[in-house]
């Protein structure tokens, strides 16, 4: 279970400021962004990331989102590049 957005990742690295979003979240659409459920469920998957890897060095949350972003940046630079030079042309 991760059920992380992209916009989560954002939060959490501070370049997405609660206070400016309307409160639009939550089932009845009336709630802000809640970034203590966001911390909360880095720490979760962290923690299974640092489980599942032992013999690597741990990881903080904001490595872990850092690394998110890093993978959602090259995966949109690639899907760009697709839509611009057509997909036959991309190798």
């Amino acid at each position: 279970m991760c059920g992380l957005a992209i916009s989560d990742v954002n939060v959490l690295l501070g370049k997405l400021r609660p206070e400016y979003f309307p409160s639009v979240f939550g089932p009845d659409m009336n709630e802000p962004l809640d970034v203590q459920v966001v911390q909360e469920r880095f720490e979760a998957v962290t923690n299974q990331i640092n489980e599942a890897f032992p013999h690597l060095p741990n990881k903080d949350a904001y490595e872990v989102a850092s690394g998110f972003l890093a993978i959602a940046v090259d995966h949109m630079a690639i899907a760009i590049k697709v839509c611009v030079i057509g997909p036959e042309r991309w190798e």
